[in-house]
């Protein structure tokens, strides 16, 4: 009987396409996939087309809902977003 390959849900922070958390979350499942998981990257591109960023239905938002049901483990990758500094 072979064994099923964990399936791991990386989902990107960042609307810009290649930012450096969708970078940081590349790296995790690129680490995942070495240890035997399938992956994929939900990432700047699809996010940018999802109804909370446009208005029309997109059918990725539907892809993003049946990637979620189907994975074993997800990695959501947050930006951290630093506001200028204030001198006291």
């Amino acid at each position: 009987m072979t064994e099923k390959m964990p399936f791991i849900l990386g989902i990107g922070g960042s609307v810009h396409d290649g930012s450096s958390t969708e970078q940081a979350l590349a790296l995790a499942l690129r680490s995942a996939a070495r240890c035997g998981a399938e992956t994929h990257l939900f990432g700047g591109a699809e996010l940018a087309v999802l109804p909370h960023y446009r208005t029309a239905w997109s059918s990725l938002g539907d892809q993003l809902v049946e990637l979620y049901r189907a994975a074993d483990g997800v990695i959501l990758a947050s930006p951290g977003y630093h506001g200028p500094e204030i001198d006291p």
